[in-house]
């Protein structure tokens, strides 16, 4: 509302001192709109990879083990999210080391790991002005499979 007294303003008064004042308000409020959605980018991929934290450690939960499943669920959630994002199980102690088998109420917790850029900056003809930002998720499990 503001915004388009000011510009009603500056059309019907034809005067240019309004101008300049309007032109640099105009830009901080679309950098500051921009970088919003930066920001909400990234929150919207640690939710992502808290998902896929707790996706993987039901899956390792019910199977029993870290088996190919717990993989090829990991390698759909980076494909379904187009991200690229590792795991790996910690604080566990495996009933068989061969097959990374875990003993019924065994616990153990899944590490999920992403790094998320946001560009703060694109100068021209230089590199981006970025900011990683390491995320992590950590799920714990049980084990719900008894192995003789």
């Amino acid at each position: 509302m503001f915004l388009l007294k000011k510009i009603r303003r500056l059309v019907t008064e034809r005067s240019g001192d309004m101008g300049l004042p309007l032109m640099i308000f105009t830009l901080i409020a679309v950098i500051i709109f921009l970088f919003g959605l930066e920001v909400f980018s990234a929150a919207i991929k640690y939710q992502n990879v808290t998902y896929s934290s707790k996706s993987i450690a039901k899956v390792i939960e019910s199977d029993g083990a870290v088996t190919e499943r717990a993989y090829e669920q990991m390698e759909a959630l980076n494909k379904s999210y187009n991200m690229d994002m590792t795991f790996e199980v910690s604080d566990v102690t495996y009933f068989n080391t061969r097959d990374r088998s875990i003993q019924f109420r065994d616990p153990f917790t899944v590490n999920v790991r992403y790094t998320a850029s946001i560009q703060l900056a694109s100068p021209l003809f230089l590199d981006p002005l970025v900011w990683d930002i390491n995320m992590k998720a950590d799920t714990p499990g049980m084990s719900e499979v008894y192995w003789k």
